[in-house]
């Protein structure tokens, strides 16, 4: 599994936790990988949603007995759960991969667990695209800023020299990437509240403003 790493220079091991630690390092990072990956998937249903609404579909189904509140309420809850056989789905592969090409077993779990845990961090962002979409669609955009913030401090933060402080506000940055790093409940705990916060101000949101066609 990590032949082509044997020439690698030290500032690409340096990603991966160092040279001692690469399997689980690696392990880890294709964690963070398919997560980033499900966050495309949460901002591009967000981006449906909303055109959705420009193309004139959603005030047709606005215009029966589907509240606001249950229309994009029901959305979000389909792509928080894709999110999730996304990322199952993403752990098996891994994990069948990595323990074929090692023969530890007790590998398929460890990485199974280290991508799902991801979830709630792409929550979040999820939470926030629907918040900007129900409030204020024209700035749904600022949802990629986010992504990529993410992606940059994600795989470049060593090499960036990054502070602390830079790296926390990253969602992603608080879980921790098993194998290689302990799982944080706290911090799974603290990013599902926060996305069901940022849901619940979305769906108040929505109920208040105007649909357009723009």
């Amino acid at each position: 599994m990590l032949e082509g790493f044997a020439d690698a220079p030290p500032e690409l091991l340096v990603l991966f936790g160092g040279e001692e630690d690469l399997l689980t390092g690696y392990l880890g990072m294709m964690g963070l990988l398919f997560a980033l990956a499900s966050t495309i998937y949460v901002l591009l249903a967000i981006q449906s949603l909303r055109s959705e609404e420009t193309d004139g579909r959603s005030e047709a189904v606005l215009a029966t007995a589907v509240g606001r509140p249950a229309w994009i309420g029901s959305w979000v809850a389909a792509t928080a759960l894709g999110t999730v056989l996304l990322l199952t789905a993403a752990g098996v592969g891994t994990a069948t991969g990595a323990v074929a090409s090692t023969g530890d077993g007790d590998l398929f779990g460890e990485v199974l667990l280290g991508h799902v845990v991801h979830a709630p961090a792409v929550w979040a962002v999820l939470g926030f695209a629907a918040l900007l979409y129900a409030a204020v669609p024209r700035l749904l955009g600022l949802a990629w800023v986010v992504f990529g913030y993410a992606f940059l401090l994600g795989f470049f933060a060593p090499l960036l020299d990054a502070p602390d402080w830079a790296i926390s506000l990253s969602p992603f940055e608080h879980i921790g990437e098993a194998p290689a790093d302990e799982i944080s409940g706290v911090a799974m705990l603290a990013l599902t509240g926060i996305a069901a916060a940022l849901v619940a101000a979305a769906l108040a949101a929505f109920r208040r403003r105007d649909l357009t066609s723009d």
